[in-house]
């Protein structure tokens, strides 16, 4: 799949997030942090990109709810640097975070090239 094929295949998702969103229920956060951890896991820079170009993505977001486990977490514990890089450059992201075992991202991080993205 090409990146502009993840794009389109996202759109109607975020189309129907964009629609929903002040609607009640708590449920909103926990699908719109889930479509960032899976973009994470199988998208491209450019798709985590878009996506959090939508207000409904939270770039701080948990997912699973009670896991502490945020996007930068979930990133680095996968050597995604590439990512890393992009989640770090996000607005509002909080790198300062500790997951429900108190680890940090860096404590997460698998491989040097992550942790030199980290690092900075």
């Amino acid at each position: 799949m090409t990146f502009l094929g993840e794009a389109s295949a996202i759109q109607p998702f975020l189309q129907e997030l964009a629609n929903r969103r002040g609607e009640e229920g708590g449920g909103e956060a926990d699908a719109c942090a889930l479509a960032l951890h899976l973009a994470i896991r199988v998208g491209s820079p450019t798709t985590i990109g878009l996506l959090l170009s939508y207000r409904a993505i939270d770039v701080n977001g948990v997912y699973p709810p009670g896991s502490g486990t945020t996007a930068l977490h979930l990133a680095a514990s996968l050597g995604r640097a590439d990512v890393v890089g992009v989640l770090l450059d996000a607005e509002g992201v909080d790198d300062s975070r500790v997951d429900s075992l108190g680890r940090t991202v860096r404590d997460v991080a698998k491989g040097g090239g992550v942790v030199k993205v980290i690092d900075g």
